[in-house]
């Protein structure tokens, strides 16, 4: 069983979606029927054992804090689409949130916190410029502009998108909220550093959290987000532990 987390700790799983066939058949055996379905559902092999990974990963590192079959957890949703521990299971307090793109897949996780997280791979997309002037903000498409290169526009815009899906999750908006009003314009950190923001969710109500950058991999932009500014984080590589 997992150590329970404290108030100002927020753990982050970063797991490989190209893990090995035992890998993908022990996910595959925690997963409950609903979920069977909706992984036979993919058209595409790889997409089929992308999600089988990612969802089979997240009943693992949860019954890991939760101390039950991975099998017996059970989760709410949202009428925005955020899944939540539905309550009862272990304890209520747990918060997580599941991002996955490309081989990587990351976990957040904190006690009686909102959490969100995102991950890309970093790459040139055909339709960037009608992107950036549909997620952008006005500061962050003039830092774009003012990149040296094609590689670094295309890195800045994909940890300007990661931090802004991270908090939307977190504030549990989803893309409700229209990207350019959150400003991410701050560089890209050399360490970790979390940068406090305050946002609005769609009632107007205001959020304050506290964002990190966070590098899963060579090629991919993450970030997570987090209720309040004064918490760490500390990043586990599933299914092993601690980095």
């Amino acid at each position: 069983m997992q150590p329970p987390l404290a108030h100002d700790t927020v753990h982050v799983w970063r797991v490989s979606l190209a893990g090995p066939a035992q890998q993908l058949r022990a996910c595959w055996a925690v997963l409950p029927d609903d979920e069977r379905a909706r992984a036979r559902r993919f058209a595409f092999a790889r997409d089929r054992r992308r999600f089988i990974m990612a969802h089979g990963a997240l009943r693992q590192v949860l019954a890991r804090y939760l101390g039950v079959a991975p099998r017996a957890i059970d989760f709410a949703v949202s009428p925005r689409g955020k899944p939540s521990l539905r309550v009862p299971v272990g304890t209520a307090v747990l918060q997580f949130n599941l991002a996955h793109a490309g081989e990587v897949a990351l976990i957040g996780l904190a006690a009686a916190r909102a959490v969100g997280v995102d991950v890309e791979p970093v790459r040139a997309l055909s339709d960037g410029l009608a992107v950036a002037e549909h997620a952008l903000s006005v500061a962050e498409r003039t830092s774009l502009a003012a990149a040296p290169s094609a590689a670094a526009t295309w890195a800045a815009f994909f940890w300007y998108w990661t931090r802004k899906e991270a908090i939307l999750k977190a504030t549990g908006d989803g893309l409700g909220v229209p990207l350019p009003q959150v400003d991410v314009a701050w560089p890209a950190q050399t360490q970790a550093r979390l940068q406090p923001i305050e946002v609005l969710d769609l009632s107007g109500a205001p959020h304050r959290l506290g964002v990190l950058d966070l590098r899963p991999g060579p090629g991919y932009a993450a970030a997570v987000a987090v209720d309040g500014a004064d918490w760490h984080s500390t990043l586990f590589s599933w299914p092993g532990g601690m980095v």
